[in-house]
């Protein structure tokens, strides 16, 4: 039997067989140390203290052991080299408390431990003080490249519109024509009908393409229903069952992109995948039916396209959307609901134009010469966008606050009287301004009532609207009185009497 096995049988039921094989291992089996080893375990075993060859001896004893001819000064500065003698000697002389070694080596640990710190804290707070704040630095321009005549024409607006977004994403600059083109051919062939229906609607709708699709599957859907049998009837209802599960469109749009398709699940759902693509980059079909402007080139390409250049290729275009006009009245059958969508897609446009404007404004800044020029006229240009589309978003605020107020005024059922409740000051002073027009225009004459509330929601509870009502109708020529704390009532004009 070896060692090992014997230790093991021996002292396996009182200690862990790894530290009896890590105890084995450091005496390499030598049979001469086998006394060595059974004293140990032994002593682990008994929870005894091991021979004084192998125990670990106090800091006292070793150090009045292995020096004691040193006095206890020397033995510390051998335990603590980084501490002066002297201080050392300081501290002996000092401690009140039992001069034997381990008491002085508690003493002295405590002094080393409060050094550090306050050393740390020292340095932590000389650091604070002498950090300068860092200087903002302008960020590394990428190089760029500007063709001569892109500068030339500092002046014109259309001409620096078309060389900042031809050398901003150049790859996704396609043609105008190319890709009208593709746009029919792919829907002529997921259709199946023919091209010229297509380029008819396209033509039919100024160049729009998403309410020419809008008018082609109107077609289409009303001529294919009226075709549809009890039996495609029942598809269609399980076909629209399976694309509610993948899509999140209305059900009345999905059921036209299914009838249009001829109830093919997977034509109807490329369909509206087309539509979405559409939709994201030429807006919704509300906002281009009341935002339909021509596009900037003529309906066919010519043949002298081939031979201008890549830049004059492309149309002047801006990412904020087709340029807007100023007035665009909306069609009679207008709705709130409608002017809120038209709204929030123009604040969405002018959002884009602000950040594209504020990058462009910088790199003006931090450059010189001909490319400050063209970057001044860059930011300019998107902030002409910009200003454009908040008149067109005020312009709309104010045909949604007539409905609003119209609304309510029919539900309240008074033809004589608005209330203005809910509205800023701007779209107050123009529903008042536009009521009274029509009420001095219509036959009855009896008083008009114009509600402005006495301003208990109003900051500092003092009305906003009443005065600002008050001096408009003394501007205008109106005959009024004050009924109320919250409340107007014109009689007549100034101007006819």
């Amino acid at each position: 039997m070896s060692l090992v096995d014997e230790l093991l049988e021996t002292f396996s039921s009182t200690l862990d067989s790894s530290l009896i094989l890590a105890i084995a291992s450091d005496f390499s089996n030598d049979p001469k140390r086998r006394t060595e080893i059974l004293e140990i375990l032994n002593s682990l075993a008994n929870n005894k203290p091991s021979s004084p060859d192998f125990e670990f001896a106090s800091v006292t004893a070793e150090f009045n052991h292995e020096e004691s001819h040193q006095s206890v000064a020397q033995q510390l500065n051998t335990l603590f080299p980084n501490v002066p003698i002297n201080k050392i000697n300081e501290i002996i002389k000092s401690s009140t408390e039992k001069k034997d070694l381990n008491s002085l080596i508690d003493v002295i640990s405590l002094n080393q431990q409060s050094h550090h710190s306050n050393s740390l804290d020292l340095f932590q707070s000389s650091r604070t003080k002498k950090s300068k704040k860092k200087k903002n630095r302008p960020p590394k321009r990428s190089s760029e490249t500007f063709h001569l005549t892109d500068v030339m024409h500092g002046d014109s607006k259309a001409r620096l519109k078309e060389a900042q977004e031809f050398h901003k994403n150049p790859q996704d600059w396609f043609n105008f024509w190319v890709t009208s083109q593709s746009q029919a051919a792919y829907l002529s062939e997921l259709l199946k009908i023919n091209p010229s229906i297509v380029s008819s609607a396209y033509h039919n709708r100024n160049c729009n393409v998403v309410l020419s699709l809008q008018d082609i599957l109107s077609n289409l859907e009303r001529n294919k229903r009226a075709q549809l049998s009890d039996k495609d009837l029942e598809q269609l209802e399980i076909q629209l069952e399976f694309l509610k599960s993948v899509s999140n469109e209305p059900d009345d749009t999905l059921a036209k992109a299914l009838i249009v398709s001829d109830l093919d699940a997977g034509i109807a759902f490329d369909l509206l995948l087309f539509m979405d693509e559409l939709k994201k980059r030429y807006g919704t079909v509300n906002f281009n039916f009341f935002y339909s402007p021509l596009p900037h080139l003529s309906p066919a390409p010519s043949a002298s396209t081939k031979a201008l250049s890549p830049a004059q290729q492309i149309p002047i275009r801006s990412e904020t959307g087709p340029k807007l006009q100023k007035k665009s009245a909306p069609p009679s059958g207008l709705s709130l609901m409608k002017c809120r969508e038209v709204i929030s897609d123009l604040e969405a446009r002018r959002s884009i134009a602000l950040r594209k404007a504020s990058p462009a404004y910088t790199a003006g800044a931090l450059t010189h010469g001909i490319y400050q020029q063209a970057r001044s006229g860059i930011s300019q240009v998107y902030s002409e966008d910009a200003k454009t589309l908040l008149n067109q978003i005020r312009h709309w605020e104010i045909k949604a606050a007539q409905l609003f107020v119209a609304d309510r005024a029919l539900t309240a059922g008074s033809r004589n009287s608005i209330d203005l409740h809910g509205l800023t000051r701007r779209q107050a002073l123009a529903v008042s301004k536009s009521s009274l027009e029509d009420w001095w225009a219509s036959t009855s004459r009896q008083p008009f009532q114009i509600i402005t509330g006495c301003g208990k929601h109003s900051p500092q509870l003092r009305s906003i609207l009443l005065p600002a009502v008050i001096n408009e109708l003394e501007a205008d020529g109106w005959i009024f009185h004050q009924a109320s704390p919250g409340s107007v009532i014109v009689t007549g004009s100034r101007l006819t009497t």
